[in-house]
């Protein structure tokens, strides 16, 4: 195993701190770590919902299980919500599809983490039978059935509508704050996925008198990954460029400094425009384009600690999907920095 899960930090441990880094100021005029660190594995991690076929059946879990070992995925953030109760009366897959999942990614060094997340639910809140701490339960439950196949983390995604107030920020930072809470109880990391731009100024805990933006309170509630949906189909460099980098920049940064873990957020879906303009997505480029670009980006973010990785949207939508400029396969892909 990698071991992303494990110490709540991400892939080997990113901690900035541990590693006493110092801020500079880079070339291209972007803050980086005085100190480089040497040359170290990164993430690669596969956005996977039910649509794609992935758990339909035992033949649809190996060719995910397939493709993502030879393109170096090494973590599948997996959709296993179900409406209706399993045998073990959880809203999930059967256990025994989840165990062969699990059991057959691990075999080949792949975590495996649950993801959920509705824009409802920092106003269901986290009391013990609200929805959201039940589908942690949920997660709970089956690692304690399945102690040989055990699920390696949550990733949230939470989105409320947007504009957000400051007492919105609060609500769902109290959500993560408590989530997590019962999730490390049981070894279990967590990590969120966030919008780029989540930069107002907010004070959390409410009457503390600490007012920081929105995406730095983030990185010092999760203990684990931070995603950062910074979606664009070019790298560039720093600000006011708006490419990857710039829009992702300010939350590695800060990371960097907290010892924290970001994944950069790439996004291959035929979505345009329900999503934004063309720019948000590499699907016309292809996956050529996707490798240039994510590689220019480990470039930007060489020396900062706190850039873990990546977090790739969405598997089969088109990314290994074997549609035209999109191979089912991806050698090419950065797997260090």
């Amino acid at each position: 195993m990698i071991g992303i899960g494990r110490d709540f930090r991400g892939l080997l441990g990113l901690t900035a701190l541990g590693l006493a880094l110092a801020l500079g100021v880079g070339g291209c005029g972007l803050p980086v770590s005085s100190f480089p660190t040497p040359s170290e594995p990164l993430v690669q991690a596969l956005w996977v919902w039910s649509a794609s076929g992935a758990m339909d059946g035992p033949l649809g879990r190996q060719t995910l299980i397939e493709r993502s070992a030879a393109s170096g995925v090494n973590v599948l953030l997996m959709s296993l919500y179900r409406s209706t109760p399993n045998a073990s009366g959880r809203l999930l897959y059967e256990d025994a599809e989840i165990a062969d999942l699990v059991a057959r990614a691990h075999a080949e060094g792949i975590e495996v983490w649950a993801t959920y997340g509705a824009p409802d639910w920092p106003a269901l809140g986290c009391d013990p039978g609200a929805f959201p701490l039940r589908r942690m339960d949920d997660v709970i439950g089956y690692n304690r059935d399945r102690p040989t196949a055990p699920l390696d983390g949550v990733m949230l995604d939470v989105e409320p509508p947007e504009p957000l107030s400051g007492g919105d920020y609060q609500a769902l930072l109290a959500l993560y704050e408590c989530l997590q809470d019962v999730l490390r109880a049981e070894g279990i990391a967590m990590g969120v996925a966030i919008r780029f731009f989540w930069d107002d100024p907010v004070e959390y805990p409410a009457g503390s008198g600490r007012v920081k933006p929105a995406y730095q309170h983030v990185l010092d509630v999760v203990s684990g990954p931070v995603g950062v949906m910074g979606y664009r189909d070019f790298a560039g460099r720093a600000c006011p460029d708006e490419g990857i980098v710039c829009l992702d920049q300010e939350e590695v940064f800060y990371a960097s400094r907290v010892g924290g873990s970001v994944w950069v957020g790439l996004e291959t879906g035929d979505c345009a425009p329900g999503c934004g303009p063309e720019k948000v997505t590499f699907f016309e480029e292809g996956q050529d384009a996707l490798n240039r670009e994510a590689a220019n980006v480990v470039d930007s973010f060489r020396n900062e600690a706190g850039f873990a990785g990546f977090a790739v949207h969405a598997y089969k939508d088109a990314y290994l999907s074997g549609l035209p400029r999109w191979p089912t396969t991806n050698p090419g892909f950065p797997q260090s920095r």
